[in-house]
Protein backbone atom coordinates (compact mmCIF):
# COMPACT_ATOMS: atom_id res chain seq x y z
CA UNK A 1 0.00 0.00 0.00
CA UNK A 2 1.20 3.49 -0.57
CA UNK A 3 2.16 5.75 2.17
CA UNK A 4 -0.25 8.63 3.19
CA UNK A 5 1.52 12.19 2.08
CA UNK A 6 2.21 13.66 5.00
CA UNK A 7 0.89 17.55 5.48
CA UNK A 8 2.68 20.36 5.68
CA UNK A 9 2.31 23.50 7.83
CA UNK A 10 0.23 25.63 6.06
CA UNK A 11 -2.22 22.54 5.44
CA UNK A 12 -2.33 21.54 9.61
CA UNK A 13 -2.73 25.17 10.19
CA UNK A 14 -5.44 25.38 7.70
CA UNK A 15 -7.26 22.78 9.39
CA UNK A 16 -6.69 24.10 12.66
CA UNK A 17 -8.67 27.30 11.85
CA UNK A 18 -11.21 25.55 10.13
CA UNK A 19 -12.25 23.80 12.85
CA UNK A 20 -11.78 26.66 15.56
CA UNK A 21 -14.37 28.68 13.29
CA UNK A 22 -16.70 25.64 13.64
CA UNK A 23 -16.15 25.18 17.41
CA UNK A 24 -16.74 29.04 17.75
CA UNK A 25 -19.89 28.96 15.69
CA UNK A 26 -21.56 26.23 17.91
CA UNK A 27 -20.39 28.56 21.11
CA UNK A 28 -21.57 31.37 19.66
CA UNK A 29 -25.20 29.58 18.84
CA UNK A 30 -25.79 28.50 22.22
CA UNK A 31 -25.89 31.28 24.99
CA UNK A 32 -25.02 29.05 27.98
CA UNK A 33 -21.86 28.28 26.67
CA UNK A 34 -21.18 31.69 25.27
CA UNK A 35 -21.43 33.12 28.64
CA UNK A 36 -18.66 30.49 29.63
CA UNK A 37 -16.32 31.48 27.28
CA UNK A 38 -16.93 34.89 28.12
CA UNK A 39 -16.82 34.19 32.03
CA UNK A 40 -13.81 31.70 30.98
CA UNK A 41 -11.79 34.74 29.16
CA UNK A 42 -12.46 37.52 31.96
CA UNK A 43 -10.75 35.12 33.86
CA UNK A 44 -7.90 34.64 32.02
CA UNK A 45 -7.40 38.37 31.60
CA UNK A 46 -7.32 39.03 35.27
CA UNK A 47 -4.35 36.33 35.66
CA UNK A 48 -2.62 37.89 32.56
CA UNK A 49 -3.44 41.70 34.54
CA UNK A 50 -1.82 39.76 37.90
CA UNK A 51 0.78 38.87 36.16
CA UNK A 52 1.60 42.43 34.42
CA UNK A 53 1.37 40.81 30.84
CA UNK A 54 -1.76 42.23 29.60
CA UNK A 55 -2.32 46.15 29.30
CA UNK A 56 -5.20 48.25 29.96
CA UNK A 57 -6.78 49.82 27.19
CA UNK A 58 -6.40 53.21 26.01
CA UNK A 59 -3.43 53.87 28.74
CA UNK A 60 0.13 54.64 27.94
CA UNK A 61 2.39 51.85 29.68
CA UNK A 62 4.77 54.75 30.85
CA UNK A 63 1.94 56.77 32.56
CA UNK A 64 0.18 53.83 34.20
CA UNK A 65 0.99 54.37 38.01
CA UNK A 66 -0.16 50.51 38.16
CA UNK A 67 2.12 49.23 35.47
CA UNK A 68 5.63 51.61 36.02
CA UNK A 69 8.74 49.51 35.79
CA UNK A 70 11.60 50.11 38.26
CA UNK A 71 13.52 52.01 35.31
CA UNK A 72 11.20 54.80 35.33
CA UNK A 73 11.65 57.35 38.04
CA UNK A 74 9.69 60.58 38.89
CA UNK A 75 12.80 63.10 37.82
CA UNK A 76 13.04 61.87 34.61
CA UNK A 77 11.55 63.38 32.20
CA UNK A 78 10.40 61.76 28.59
CA UNK A 79 12.58 63.35 25.87
CA UNK A 80 10.50 66.11 23.81
CA UNK A 81 11.10 65.94 19.92
CA UNK A 82 10.81 69.59 18.66
CA UNK A 83 9.04 69.07 14.84
CA UNK A 84 10.20 72.10 12.64
CA UNK A 85 7.59 73.41 10.40
CA UNK A 86 8.11 71.48 6.91
CA UNK A 87 9.13 74.00 4.46
CA UNK A 88 8.69 72.94 0.99
CA UNK A 89 12.55 74.70 0.39
CA UNK A 90 13.95 72.47 2.60
CA UNK A 91 12.26 69.25 1.07
CA UNK A 92 13.14 69.60 -2.18
CA UNK A 93 14.84 66.43 -3.17
CA UNK A 94 18.50 67.59 -4.22
CA UNK A 95 19.91 66.60 -8.05
CA UNK A 96 21.99 63.23 -7.96
CA UNK A 97 24.77 63.83 -10.25
CA UNK A 98 24.90 60.30 -10.62
CA UNK A 99 20.99 60.08 -11.30
CA UNK A 100 21.68 62.44 -14.15
CA UNK A 101 24.31 61.07 -15.53
CA UNK A 102 22.46 57.49 -16.22
CA UNK A 103 19.68 59.83 -17.53
CA UNK A 104 21.65 61.12 -20.20
CA UNK A 105 23.39 57.77 -20.87
CA UNK A 106 19.63 56.02 -21.55
CA UNK A 107 18.62 59.33 -23.62
CA UNK A 108 21.70 58.58 -25.92
CA UNK A 109 21.06 54.87 -26.41
CA UNK A 110 17.43 55.42 -26.90
CA UNK A 111 18.46 57.90 -29.61
CA UNK A 112 21.29 55.96 -31.40
CA UNK A 113 18.54 52.78 -31.01
CA UNK A 114 15.94 55.01 -32.82
CA UNK A 115 17.91 55.93 -35.33
CA UNK A 116 19.10 52.51 -36.21
CA UNK A 117 15.68 51.16 -36.35
CA UNK A 118 14.43 54.31 -38.85
CA UNK A 119 17.93 53.33 -40.93
CA UNK A 120 16.06 49.90 -41.14
CA UNK A 121 12.72 50.99 -42.40
CA UNK A 122 14.17 52.84 -45.03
Amino acid sequence: MARKKKQTKEERLEKKRIAEKIRYEKIKNDPQRLAAEKEKRKQKYKKLREKRQARKKNTPSNLNDELVGPEFRDHEQPQQVNFEINVPETLAPKPNPRLKSTREQSQKQRYKRNQEIKQKMS
